[in-house]
């Protein structure tokens, strides 16, 4: 399921295009918005993966949209706008390109809008456990152990949602939620895996992944935040 955001401050065409993107089965419409400051708001709540957005709306213009969207070092990463306008001058004065995956002018084709979302929906990638494993193993976990099995959970969850790492103690909660277990048996194990890592791997390979100085000791949150960076800096290049 491909979760989209409309922005369009024609309420006619914005209902149009809601109700033809919802018959189909892949697509949700999870948001829309008929100014640029709602837009920045409901996007930032609902992280859609997919932005349909048009640029001449008011409060906020699409370029004003985009350049807030992109003070957020994740939503950067995200090439997941689709622009859309009969102005050929602002069109013109796009600079800021990172985050907009095509520009399509008005009027548009409602068969080809549903195409190039679901292009975009292919190619947002989910972060496997598999690959989480093969990261811990690299870095001298016990794969055995439920500490470990509890890392790759709480990794998994807090790239799906990077507001988690501002607060690991809702992190563990989530993980005891999928584990049937209490969260202080979750924390407990967590932090005993990192500990292990911590007395166990060479300080060249724990310098090669984390930034640290000699007797620094990894956290939990430092871990997290280090290993859900990387993931989506390399799923987002």
């Amino acid at each position: 399921m491909i979760s989209v955001m409309v922005a369009e401050d024609s309420i006619e065409q914005n209902s149009t295009c809601c109700e033809f993107l919802a018959k189909d089965k892949d697509i949700e419409i999870i948001s829309r918005t008929v100014d640029g400051k709602s837009t920045v708001k409901e996007y930032l709540t609902n992280k859609p993966d997919v932005l349909l957005l048009d640029l001449e709306m008011p409060v906020l213009n699409g370029l004003d949209v985009i350049d807030n969207l992109s003070l957020d070092i994740n939503e950067r990463k995200k090439c997941n706008i689709i622009i859309v306008t009969d102005d050929i001058s602002f069109r013109l004065n796009i600079t800021n390109t990172s985050k907009i995956y095509k520009i399509v002018p008005k009027p548009y084709n409602l068969d080809e809008l549903l195409s190039t979302i679901k292009e975009i929906g292919s190619t947002t990638k989910e972060l496997t456990k598999k690959e989480i494993k093969d990261l811990i193993y690299r870095l001298n976990f016990n794969m055995y152990s439920k500490g470990s099995r509890y890392i790759v959970d709480a990794i998994q969850l807090a790239y799906k949602d990077i507001d988690l790492l501002s607060n690991v103690s809702s992190l563990y909660k989530l993980v005891a939620l999928q584990n049937d277990e209490k969260d202080n048996k979750i924390q407990r194990s967590i932090r005993s895996s990192i500990d292990t890592m911590n007395s166990h791997i060479s300080k060249e390979l724990l310098r090669s992944f984390f930034h640290i100085y000699d007797n620094d000791i990894i956290t939990p949150k430092y871990f997290f935040t280090t290993v859900v960076d990387y993931f989506l800096e390399l799923k987002h290049k």
